[in-house]
């Protein structure tokens, strides 16, 4: 059994093949067993016309035509699509013209706004609705136009500054909205311009800066970078202190109101040249030859350049086997880079008498069994290279010193607190 289509053209006299399979395959019998050969249909998918699909071959169908001409083909005795004979039930239709397309779905209503586009001189409160059922509203105020990645809206909107609100609806069996737009330029007294406690100008020491804004309930975001402040900006929250040249750049923003106008003061510190000092502590037993030295840096700023004098001296010492002290006499700044010198602590080994360092006191200074505590100071002179007509300059560094056992020798009746300069 064939189901293949054929056309003979009398005009040229000959034959078409116009459908159907070219090959046939064994139809079996509700055995099993190959009862003639035949060609299978090809069914696709039910409902959907497709130029692949065929009738398997048949006998005894029923066939009509309908008022649109297209062919209808019931059942018969033949071949189903994978092969099997039998009676069959299939219904088909062989289609003229094109199969009807569904039309798009009609697109969700365009939402509205609640406030008409226009100037107004205060902030207003925005609704927006849509009359298509279940519809999402998503809109946009930044000027892109709004899609399903945009905000989705959720009640009143505060329109406080001149924008475009742009909105859009979205709702299952429609298609996407138009967009609606309204345009609202708000006319808004300007928050005043926020006021420095410090005047513009050069300093020759660090200041600290003050910000104050006479509009009610202001806050005020600034910048030290040369930007234009937003309110991205950092929020001022107290007093800044300007150690360095820099611009300060402000502006208050308040409820009601707009922006203030950029203030902006430019503070040039120029620092006259100087040195700090800094030192390690120390702890020194009595005898000790080896950790018993603190490290003295020097470091320069604003520029310094010139020899700093150091000397050192216990302001008190004790009756017998007294505590020097050494360092170098000086230490040159060149540059940038900070200068160390080494002090050094030296005292006597503990005596072997009567007594022990558990009995030492010292006026002003209290002695326990464990050791006591003696402050030893270091002054340093800086002449700077580059300005002759300076004076001396001074500076003086606590260095901590801390001495086990009986530093002193018994009988010993000094002060207690050493100061060495």
């Amino acid at each position: 059994m064939l189901n293949d289509l054929w056309e003979f053209k009398p005009s040229i006299n000959e034959w078409a093949w116009m459908g159907g399979s070219v090959d046939v395959t064994c139809l079996k019998t509700n055995s099993g067993i190959c009862g003639a050969w035949g060609q299978p249909g090809v069914y696709g998918t039910l409902g959907t016309p497709a130029s692949g699909n065929a009738p398997g071959a048949r006998y005894s169908a029923a066939t009509w035509t309908d008022s649109s001409g297209n062919l209808w083909l019931f059942g018969g005795y033949g071949d189903d699509a994978q092969g099997n004979g039998g009676y069959l039930n299939d219904l088909w239709q062989y289609s003229l013209a094109a199969p009807p397309t569904t039309p798009p779905p009609s697109s969700a209503a365009m939402p509205s706004f609640s406030l008409a586009a226009g100037t107004y001189a205060s902030a207003q409160t925005l609704t927006i609705s849509d009359q298509t059922p279940g519809a999402v509203i998503y809109y946009a105020t930044d000027g892109t136009m709004p899609s399903a990645s945009s905000s989705v809206y959720n009640g009143q909107i505060t329109v406080s500054s001149s924008e475009t609100v742009a909105a859009i609806a979205v709702a299952n069996g429609y298609a996407v909205s138009a967009v609606a737009t309204a345009t609202y330029t708000l006319n808004l007294p300007s928050a005043a311009a926020p006021a420095f406690s410090v005047a513009a100008g050069t300093y020759t020491s660090p200041q600290t800066v003050s910000i104050s804004d006479t509009t009610p309930n202001t806050t005020i975001y600034y910048t030290t970078d040369g930007t234009t402040p937003t309110t991205s900006s950092t929020v001022y929250s107290g007093a800044i202190t300007v150690s360095s040249t820099e611009t300060l750049e402000v502006i208050a923003t308040a409820s009601g109101y707009s922006n203030s106008a950029v203030a902006s003061a430019t503070y040039t510190i120029n620092l006259p040249p100087s040195f700090t000092v800094t030192g390690t502590a120390v702890t020194v037993a009595p005898g000790t030859t080896s950790g018993n030295t603190s490290t003295i840096t020097v470091t320069p700023t604003s520029g310094f350049t010139g020899t700093v004098s150091l000397s050192c001296a216990f302001s008190a010492s004790a009756a017998t086997d007294p505590a020097t002290c050494s360092i170098p006499a000086s230490v040159t700044i060149s540059g940038t880079t900070a200068q160390t010198a080494t002090l050094t602590v030296n005292t006597t080994a503990a005596t072997n008498g009567s007594c022990s360092a558990a009995n030492v006191r010292h006026k002003g200074v209290p002695w326990h069994a464990a050791g006591g505590t003696i402050l030893a100071w270091v002054l340093l002179f800086g002449i700077p290279a580059r300005r002759r007509r300076w004076l001396a300059r001074l500076g003086m560094l606590a260095l901590l010193s801390t001495f086990t056992g009986g530093l002193l020798a018994c009988g010993g009746s000094g002060g207690g607190g050493a100061a060495a300069q």
